[in-house]
């Protein structure tokens, strides 16, 4: 490892051969070791834990308001990276508290409850700003601009792509419910790299629509617009409709589309 010195101390030939069989040994013992933390840890991206849903759903809507990050500590000291908390685990108990509210399972106080404390655990332990920072071809860092609109019930599903974005390195602004005005003063103090949209009903696409035509007016250089959220599972042709450039609800098809692949540093 880097910051170790490298010491050749005087011994015998035997000393040496016994000291070489210990190392290996230990060695070996090691590179078992991580060997099955990576199976493990493969294991669990792999295959999500039903269990560790159901613990994160009681959490999330019972008595003890710090029952999320509790649980949360656990699943970590078990083997649970933190950022598979938040990219897995949270979306999956959103996902389930909407669909009982759907249902008639939960009211809406409770499920207001229970998502609030899901985003109180997102910024706990999602990551703030990556130290990998992702440049553009200018030498510029690149930024996101996340558009959530006026009317959406909860923000937690863009909570966790900002999470994700700001994971891999890139700048990122949150806007939520602003009105046009300050979404055009957004985009023409700053130079966004894409601009991505979350919507839910077919009935947001109509203010969509104008705040898209917004964007590709007003921006010193338009940015690709990106829409996703629950639109895209609905079939609605929203793409000729809103106007933005690709629908997908997959980061990566978003990030090559946008050409954000780019890890190039500035040159001095």
């Amino acid at each position: 490892m880097k910051g170790m010195s490298e010491r050749k101390p005087q011994r015998n030939v035997n000393t040496d051969r016994e000291g070489e069989t210990q190392s290996g040994t230990i060695g070996r013992i090691a590179a078992h070791a991580l060997s099955k933390v990576a199976l493990r840890a493969q294991a669990v991206r792999d295959r999500p834990d039903a269990r560790n849903i159901e613990l994160l759903f009681d959490a999330a809507v019972g008595d003890d308001p710090l029952g999320c990050s509790a649980l949360a500590r656990r699943m970590v000291a078990d083997g649970v990276p933190a950022e598979y908390i938040c990219d897995v685990y949270i979306p999956a108990v959103a996902n389930r508290m909407g669909d009982d509210w759907c249902e008639d399972e939960m009211t809406f106080t409770n499920v207001t409850i229970g998502t609030s404390r899901l985003q109180f655990l997102l910024r706990e332990i999602g990551p703030g700003k990556s130290d990998d920072l992702r440049w553009n071809s200018n030498g510029e860092l690149s930024s996101v601009l996340l558009l959530l609109s006026r009317d959406a019930n909860h923000t937690l599903g863009v909570m966790v792509l900002a999470s994700q974005l700001r994971r891999l390195g890139y700048s990122v602004k949150l806007s939520i419910g602003e009105s046009t005005d300050a979404i055009i003063d957004l985009v023409q103090s700053s130079p966004f790299d894409a601009v991505f949209v979350s919507a839910s009903m077919e009935d947001d696409l109509a203010d969509l629509r104008d705040i898209v035509e917004t964007i590709k007016n007003k921006a010193n250089t338009p940015p690709p617009i990106i829409l996703g959220g629950y639109i895209v599972e609905q079939g609605v042709d929203a793409l000729q409709v809103t106007g933005v450039d690709m629908i997908t609800n997959k980061l990566d098809e978003a990030l090559s589309f946008c050409k954000l692949h780019n890890d190039e540093k500035p040159k001095p």
